[in-house]
């Protein structure tokens, strides 16, 4: 024995190879461990190592901003339908077909047989639309990898399907993430991000990356009077914003994709957008397509009497008279739960949005720091909050926001 000991300890090749051979041996018996008499604990064991996908409805363009406040009102306490359902086959996209089978290798030649099983069925992965999300069966419909006439490509592409088979959990309202589901006398919060983006991708990306893993709703970007963002990649904005949301809402576990909204949609066919020339490729600040003015959003919010279950809070590190942000949103859920007790039934949920406002790399302008402070000092639905001592970056401050949501959310549910 003590001979045994010591090859192991000096042979590094002999001790891995031994190690793996005991991590073999031990994984079945830690699963077995973990197996209750109803199998529920064998059902998450296997589940929660399965890869995840998106298949609910992704927008082409970004969402009308009044649209999507109506919404989160009336969809308070109602149960949606999901797409998904016991049975349903749904077809991959061509991303997704091409990330089980040649990325993952889940299915298709060279695939690894028996890694990605569930209940014994194999392969498998995870499934959510934004409502529901589901265990299911992978399943090859075709190889579209050979062109008549042409080169066969290195990597074959192939149409993969989903069979739903049994469902993992589900929530009662479609759209918004942050919602008390167990304790539905808790008045919810939205956190709606508003920041003008930064001119650096990764910085850009950097922020909805985090911001969609602890809990934001929505976000919304801003031209302000600083924006450095660049003119020409202004209109990338929407489409890889939602690639950055997207993966990482598969990462971090939520069932609903946030929604990147606009001032006004992109389908609306209002008179003050076609006479603002929203769409004009030389003036990217207040196209629909990429970022909102800042200054029309104020007006709308401020002059708009619909917009009663809103709060506006403004990060400004520099005002004396900021509300440590942890203690603005407390102030703001008596406000909210007061009115609730009021107005509607009992134990009935309910949504109010807050929209967070970040500034540009280069800090708020004067104008905009004057309009603040009228604004603040002529209407309840706006906040001057701080988010600490330190003058922070554009990306700091953003997670920072979304983080103290995620932490009031906490503490209320």
């Amino acid at each position: 024995m003590a001979f045994f000991t010591q090859i192991q300890l000096h042979s590094p090749i002999f001790a891995a190879r031994t190690g793996r051979l005991q991590r073999d041996r031990i994984r079945p018996i830690v699963r077995r461990l973990l197996v209750t008499t109803d199998g529920t604990a064998a059902k998450d064991s296997e589940s929660h190592l399965l890869p995840r996908l998106y298949v609910g409805p992704l927008p082409e363009s970004p969402g009308s901003l009044s649209q999507y406040l109506s919404d989160a009102l009336d969809s308070a306490g109602k149960v949606s339908s999901s797409m998904a359902k016991k049975g349903t086959t749904l077809l991959l996209s061509s991303d997704q077909s091409h990330y089980v089978t040649n990325v993952m290798r889940m299915i298709g030649p060279g695939s690894k047989k028996g890694r990605w099983s569930y209940q014994g069925q194999q392969p498998c992965i995870r499934i959510f639309d934004g409502n529901t999300e589901w265990v299911a069966l992978l399943d090859l419909l075709s190889d579209l990898g050979g062109v008549p006439g042409k080169k066969r490509p290195r990597r074959q592409e192939y149409t993969v399907v989903a069979q739903c088979l049994s469902l993992l959990r589900s929530k009662t309202s479609s759209n918004h993430q942050m919602q008390a589901v167990e304790n539905d006398s808790v008045t919810s919060l939205l956190p709606i991000l508003c920041f003008a983006p930064p001119k650096k991708k990764e910085r850009f990306q950097w922020i909805l990356e985090k911001s969609t893993e602890l809990g934001m709703d929505a976000w919304l970007l801003l031209s302000t009077d600083r924006t450095e963002a660049a003119r020409t990649s202004a209109r990338d904005y929407p489409r890889k914003g939602q690639a950055y949301v997207l993966e990482a809402t598969e990462q971090c576990e939520r069932l609903c994709l946030p929604q990147h909204l606009s001032l006004f949609g992109s389908g609306e066919d209002d008179q003050d957008v076609n006479d603002a020339n929203f769409n004009d490729i030389d003036n990217p600040a207040t196209s629909t397509n990429s970022l909102t003015s800042l200054w029309d959003l104020l007006d709308h919010l401020s002059n708009d009497q619909n917009n009663q279950q809103v709060s506006v809070l403004i990060c400004r590190e520099r005002s004396p008279e900021s509300t440590p942000i942890l203690q603005a949103l407390q102030r703001i859920q008596s406000q909210v739960s007061t009115e609730k007790d009021e107005q509607t039934a009992i134990g009935s949920p309910m949504h109010h949005c807050c929209m967070v406002f970040v500034g540009p790399e280069g800090g708020w302008s004067p104008a905009e720091e004057d309009t603040f402070d009228r604004l603040c000092d002529e209407n309840s639905m706006f906040w001057s909050v701080s988010l600490g001592g330190n003058v922070l970056r554009t990306d700091t401050a953003a997670v920072a926001a979304i983080a103290a949501f995620s932490f009031h959310s906490d503490q209320h549910q």
